[in-house]
């Protein structure tokens, strides 16, 4: 419960009001405090896996509902830390203080998330596709030099 409250209110700093008609730019507040939100709620599902549903005899989770199968917590949690950590990306592309090395360890950490979620969605579903082809063909470029080379 505590998990969904939070991911509400960072979803409430991200997402203005749409009774107020405004345009309202989110600032570098709000989405430092929604990725604390969204790192705070990972961490609510975590202690619910790790603490709560392991002392759940079988026959009681198999009672729990659709959303509070373990399944469904685990892959919650994943995309909570997922999502904060595009959010930091997405701020860290847009810094020109920020080095490449930290925008290359946010995007490994970023796909490591969701390469680990229930199925791909979004940006992540072409990367998924993409990166494997892009991989495949350097090894293919790489491995013409290496012969040519012997």
């Amino acid at each position: 419960m505590m998990a969904m409250m939070t991911l509400m209110e960072a979803k409430s700093k991200l997402i203005p009001d749409q009774t107020v008609p405004s345009e309202t730019v989110e600032s570098t507040d709000d989405i430092g405090s929604a990725v604390d939100l969204l790192v705070k709620a990972a961490g609510y599902l975590q202690f619910c896996l790790r603490e709560i549903l392991v002392q759940i005899p079988p026959y009681m989770k198999m009672k729990l509902p659709v959303d509070l199968q373990e399944n469904v917590l685990e892959a919650t949690y994943i995309q909570a830390l997922g999502q904060g950590t595009e959010m930091q990306l997405a701020s860290s592309v847009g810094c020109k203080n920020a080095t490449l090395s930290v925008k290359r360890r946010l995007a490994c950490e970023q796909l490591s998330y969701f390469s680990q979620a229930p199925t791909a969605w979004g940006a992540m579903k072409h990367l998924n596709k993409k990166i494997p082809e892009t991989a495949a063909k350097k090894s293919q470029m790489y491995a013409y030099l290496l012969e040519e080379e012997k």
